[in-house]
């Protein structure tokens, strides 16, 4: 046995976006990570950090540096799946550097652990919490060294590996510990250790005021003295919904003390020059007494901040009425459909009404807000979006703003370790073996969350799921100006119109590009241009013209030309040279997964994770120790 001192440990991210620019970037910090290195030297064991999502080494440059730091273990957190592909790039570099290193991978990404560990270098996963099964293996290391030794493996909780008979042995998710033992903010001593050489890089976790339009348009944001940075905290970790379509690696939420999230308050004013707080939480606001003595902490502390989501049935006016007077300028709002099927199928344990009267709230109150929907899960089609379309027209009058400008639309991705992916498992629209699984992963690499790397688990046509996004613009600003007159909203003067227009072209065209590239482009996206132009116009020619003619006539020709630019990107594919540096910039070229099948319809108007269970009523046993492990980590927490 080695002294704690003695263990060579280091914790690691991955590029998620190697093509960044840094300029108005702000970067969060990896929350798991601080937690673990935390908890790590408080008993007894120094862990390093390099923190390659903000780095973005080049691959040579990581060769070297491990060749040059022998570590006995190598942790790597990627917090979603999205980063399967530079994990791989990066445990071979480990590998082949140190090739004695234990390498372990955690976070949501491990829920294909068994695609991780037969198909990179990865030897060990970590499930759910992740601080005591990291401690444990750090205690493993000073007791055995590297050399694996599966039977002791097998006592530590919440670890995936391959036993001697190349079975997938898993020992059930990480046990969650006391939020006073094991969470801890971002401490930005260690975040700079996480940056070498370049410790000027601790920048990227901040960004002026300015950038940032919640905070630029309250006037007491530019009040005389006030500093000018804008830093992150969390106050929870987790959350107390189970959205079937949310990529979530621990069980529950847990809040961080006052007397923590204060000492951070204090350490980034004074360090860094930080007046302003951009609130990260996924649930912010349980228990309601505690947010409220938060916000009291952050009003005594000087600070304007927002809130970046909670649920719409957490809060009533008066916590809103408070929230402003204390600093609060914008607040974000759980929403994702105004569907009552489609919430349900999500599981989000909440009615549109809820919805409703929490947005009434909000705005009533002076608090800017917006409307985020997520589009394409089983059971969407045309009448869902117009329903949510229709909900956003009435949110939108009583902003007295156009649609398009308050709502952001995303298509719904089936991450593995949700019901969402389990359910195209179950009905044969995503294979099931390793191979199948890691090329879905490498087609997860695309993080855009638009139709052109949506996965259909409707039963409707790629026809209709493709316009989707743009049928609720079409019918929300529709409502929204043709019933405006109700509200005193008028429609946009013609010279507003042809600025709109050209705001919308200049964004498929560029504004530096030659003159000769920026019509060949416009000629490209001309649909593109004018489909969006047409479902943001004000115009009376536009919003009065019968659905069926517009939806249809604008539905069809979209389709044509999203499969046009499908044939031109795959006949470009095939003259692209082999030779480019994907590799080195840790950008895999992009593999558009295709689907086994057509989903079926959904058998009912229900939770999608109970519909999986009805579904799996019909499994056969598994066959192996590997088949039962595989079946129990894709079911999730």
């Amino acid at each position: 046995m080695i002294a704690k001192s003695d263990v060579k440990a280091i914790l690691c991210t991955v590029p998620l976006n190697p093509k960044r620019s840094r300029a108005g970037t702000q970067l969060h910090a990896n929350s798991g990570i601080i937690c673990l290195i935390n908890y790590s030297q408080k008993r007894g064991y120094d862990v390093d950090f390099y923190d390659l999502n903000v780095l973005v080494s080049c691959e040579s440059e990581v060769r070297d540096y491990f060749s040059s730091n022998r570590y006995d273990i190598v942790g790597i957190s990627v917090a979603v799946s999205t980063g399967y592909y530079p994990v791989k790039r990066l445990a071979a570099i480990i590998r082949e550097a140190s090739p004695d290193a234990i390498i372990v991978v955690g976070c949501a990404i491990t829920a294909s652990a068994n695609v991780l560990l037969r198909k990179t270098e990865v030897d060990v996963c970590v499930l759910g919490n992740g601080q005591k099964p990291w401690l444990a293996l750090l205690d493993y290391v000073r007791e055995n060294g590297t050399a694996i030794h599966y039977d002791k493996f097998q006592s530590i909780q919440g670890l995936a590996f391959m036993d001697a008979d190349d079975e997938l042995v898993f020992n059930g998710y990480g046990e969650k510990i006391p939020a006073e033992v094991g969470l801890f903010q971002p401490d930005y001593e260690i975040l700079k250790r996480g940056l070498k050489q370049r410790p000027e890089l601790i920048a990227d976790y901040f960004c002026d005021y300015r950038q940032i339009p919640s905070f630029n348009n309250d006037s007491r944001s530019h009040e005389p003295g006030r500093r000018r940075m804008v830093g992150t905290i969390w106050t929870t970790r987790g959350c107390v919904a189970k959205c079937t379509f949310c990529q979530q690696f621990i069980k529950g939420m847990q809040n961080y003390t006052l007397e923590a999230i204060e000492r951070t308050l204090v350490d980034l004013k004074e360090k860094y020059n930080v007046g302003f707080i951009l609130i990260n939480d996924d649930c912010f606001g349980l228990p309601v007494g505690n947010a409220l003595e938060i916000a009291k902490l952050l009003n005594r502390h000087g600070f304007v901040w927002s809130i970046s989501g909670h649920r719409c049935t957490t809060f009533k006016r008066e916590h809103f009425e408070l929230f402003r007077s204390l600093g609060c300028t914008w607040i974000g709002i759980g929403t994702e459909s105004a569907s009552q099927d489609i919430l349900d199928i999500m599981e989000k344990k909440f009615q549109t009404s809820d919805i409703v009267r929490c947005f009434t709230d909000v705005i009533e109150t002076g608090l800017p807000t917006q409307m985020n929907i997520c589009i394409g899960m089983p059971g969407e089609s045309n009448r869902t979006v117009l329903e949510t379309a229709a909900m956003g027209a009435e949110i939108s009058r009583m902003m007295k703003i156009p649609p398009a400008t308050i709502t952001g639309i995303t298509y719904a991705k089936p991450f593995p370790g949700t019901p969402l992916y389990e359910y195209g498992q179950l009905v044969g629209c995503i294979g099931e073996s390793v191979e199948e699984e890691e090329q879905y992963l490498l087609g997860l690499n695309d993080s855009r969350a638009d139709y052109s790397n949506f996965i259909n688990l409707t039963s409707m046509s790629e026809r209709n799921a493709a316009f989707w996004a743009h049928l609720y613009r079409y019918e929300a600003t529709r409502q929204y100006f043709n019933a405006g007159h109700l509200n005193g909203i008028k429609r946009i003067p013609l010279t507003d119109e042809v600025a709109l227009f050209r705001e919308i072209a200049s964004g498929y065209v560029g504004v530096h590009s030659s003159r000769i590239v920026k019509t060949l482009r416009f000629c490209f996206h001309f649909i593109a241009i004018m489909n969006e132009y047409a479902s943001r116009s004000s115009l009376a020619v536009i919003t009065r013209m019968p659905r069926p003619v517009l939806y249809g006539f604008m539905r069809n020709l979209f389709y044509c030309d999203h499969l046009f630019k499908k044939a031109v990107k795959a006949a470009a594919g095939i003259f692209k040279s082999s030779a480019h540096g994907a590799l080195e910039d840790w950008c895999h070229e992009v593999v558009h997964f295709r689907q086994k099948r057509k989903a079926p319809p959904l058998p009912r108007v229900d939770s999608l994770r109970r519909i999986n269970r009805d579904l799996k009523m019909n499994l056969s046993p598994p066959a192996s120790i590997t088949e039962k492990n595989w079946r129990w980590i894709r079911e999730g927490q």
